[in-house]
């Protein structure tokens, strides 16, 4: 992968990643809380605030995502997130597959 890619493809590879997590972050923040403010690397970390008083878990939302069509975000880590839910977009989604994928947990959220 490295070798094929060169230094200038791991760059942009890396900055898609990037752009990806954030353009996931800020689409969902309205109705996802995130622990911290500001934009991410690549991974864009939710907590379960937003699940407060609603009785759903935070594997609920997981098994949720599955019964859409996706595999569930990694969950509980890093562990100073209380019921963290971290996405981590590759460099190779699109932007149709992100928006699709941010209606589903927007969705979800709502």
């Amino acid at each position: 992968y490295i070798l094929s890619h060169g230094s200038d493809g791991l760059w942009q590879a890396s900055g898609d990643a990037v752009l990806n997590a954030n353009y996931v972050l800020a689409s969902l923040k309205d109705v996802m809380s995130a622990p911290f403010e500001g934009p991410c690397m690549h991974e864009a970390l939710f907590d379960d605030g937003f699940l407060k008083d609603t009785g759903v878990s935070t594997l609920d939302f997981a098994k949720a995502m599955i019964d859409e069509g996706y595999h569930p975000m990694t969950m509980y880590f890093p562990l100073v997130v209380h019921g963290a839910m971290l996405i981590e977009p590759t460099e190779t989604e699109s932007k149709a597959a992100l928006d699709e994928f941010i209606h589903v947990l927007r969705s979800l959220a709502e």
